[in-house]
Order: structure tokens, then sequence, then C-alpha cells
């Protein structure tokens, strides 16, 4: 196991990336003593500690023009585009298994960030801290305007790319020197000022804090990607990313797209091999 944090970034559909890399390290017995996940990388963290090598792919390109599990008609009953109960709960007893106790018993420290809206602040809950980091999961991939707000506890949450897209700087923070980074945008991107805004705001006009951090989020993302860089020029972090244009939508009904993305993942994590075993051998 190495020492240190992998970091996933979320992108909707744009997991399937992650999914390829993530596939690799399973094939490659590669482990972290830490994995932070936010929105699809933490959904792609819980198939990972489970070691369900393949389930993330194959539930997207299985599901992904199928009404139950997404859509339209989903989103005006439930007020969520994606339908949580199905995908998280009877995907996994039903169609494609999730192995439990695997999951349980892994040895790894699973962080699943998700944006407080009350704060507006990104709140990281944990399986060593008896959260249950599936249904925090959920909270984790609520998208703003898609989806509703999960209440955990006494609070309210939404997406935690809101708050954090990258946790670089948090895991960084919490002592994780060492650090692979998983990005599911292309190198060089940048991102930019969330058109919706206005919408947004009357959306959440009693959410000041949440509206805030939407707003300013492009300039946390871009500052987060400026600090994975400059981690990696130190050598401290490996950052893997897309080598191909990532064509994929955040939702995407594609399949042969999302197979491509997942084999550019399996490759680019290949390629980083040699980096990442020489990142750990320091």
């Amino acid at each position: 196991m190495y020492q240190g944090a992998l970091i996933l970034e979320g992108g909707g559909f744009r997991g399937v990336y992650t999914a390829g890399v993530l596939d690799f390290f399973m094939d490659h017995g590669i482990t972290f003593s830490d994995v932070y996940g936010i929105s699809a990388g933490a959904c792609n963290a819980l198939s990972y500690l489970s070691q369900d090598r393949g389930r993330y792919v194959k539930i997207a390109k299985q599901f992904c023009n199928d009404p139950r599990y997404m859509g339209l008609r989903q989103l005006l009953r439930t007020g969520s585009i994606f339908n949580w109960q199905f995908s998280f709960y009877e995907i996994p007893e039903k169609y494609v298994p999730f192995d439990y106790d695997t999951f349980y018993a892994s040895p790894m420290h699973l962080k699943v960030g998700a944006t407080d809206c009350q704060s507006g602040k990104c709140h990281w809950f944990s399986n060593r801290g008896g959260d249950d980091v599936i249904a925090c999961s959920i909270a984790s991939s609520s998208m703003p305007l898609l989806a509703p707000m999960q209440k955990i506890g006494q609070g309210k949450y939404l997406d935690g790319g809101i708050a954090d897209s990258i946790p670089v700087k948090q895991a960084f923070a919490d002592g994780c020197e060492k650090q692979v980074i998983v990005l599911t945008q292309n190198r060089g991107y940048v991102k930019k000022a969330n058109s919706m805004m206005p919408l947004i705001r009357r959306r959440y006009k009693q959410y000041p804090n949440l509206c805030k951090a939407m707003e300013q989020r492009h300039l946390d993302y871009n500052e987060s990607v400026h600090f994975a860089q400059q981690l990696e020029q130190q050598e401290k972090a490996v950052i893997i990313c897309p080598s191909k244009p990532m064509v994929l939508h955040r939702i995407e009904h594609n399949t042969d797209k999302l197979q491509a993305a997942y084999e550019n993942g399996y490759e680019d994590a290949q390629a980083a091999f040699d980096r990442i075993q020489q990142l750990f051998a320091q």
C-alpha cells in the first residue's frame, strides 16, 4: 500500500475515465492509504474499495439509456435527474453486484466530500468516522439544479465539487504530501465562470454561502489545478488526466464514447505507472 493520497475528481459520466485508471490499479494491486472522492470520484472510490473491477464502466454503459437510471422523467418525478434509489441500492442488489464485505474491510481511508449548503464549505465524511459513505456519495453527486439537497444528520448537502472539486489542498493539509491526482479534463483545461448563476441565485436564495461558493467555483478549481501542478513539479505528485480529447458530456448516452474514455483512462494509468512507483520510492 502506498502511503499517500489518491485524489479523484468528479465530472458525471467523465468518471468512466477514472474507472479505467482504477481498474489498472486493481489489476496491479495498487492501493493507497487515503482516498479522496468528489461526486463521480466518490462513486468510483466505492468500487475501488470493494475491488469490483469493471463495475463502474459496466453500470455506465448498461444503464446510461435506461429511464430507471436517469433522465427527464426522473427529474420531473423526483426532482433529481438520477434515480439514486435505483443507482445506489437496486443495481448493487439486482443487476451489478457490489462486494460489501470487501468494501467494509478495506484498509484504505475513504473521505467523501459534499458541499454544506448552509456554510458553502466542503464537509468530509469518512469510512472511519462512522459515516455511511455510500449515502454520503449520493450527496456528493447531487448536482445543483438537477438534484435536491440531501439531508444527512442536521445538514443539507449538494455536489462536493461546488466547494472542492480537486481536494489536493485538503489532502496536503491532512498530511498527505505525496499524491496521485486523477482529473477528468484534459491538461490545460481552464474552468470558466458559471453562466447559470442568475438561475442559481434565484433557486438557492435562502443559501447565500452556497451561491457564493458556486460563483467562485471556477476560481477555486483553477487554483487547485495550479496547486496540483506545483506538487507535480516538486515531484510530490503524479497527475493522470485524459491524453486524448475528452468529448464526454457530464451526462452521456453514447456507449462507444464511454468505452473509449474508459480505455483512455486505463492506458494513461499504465503510462503513469513508472512515475507512481518513483514517487513512492523516494
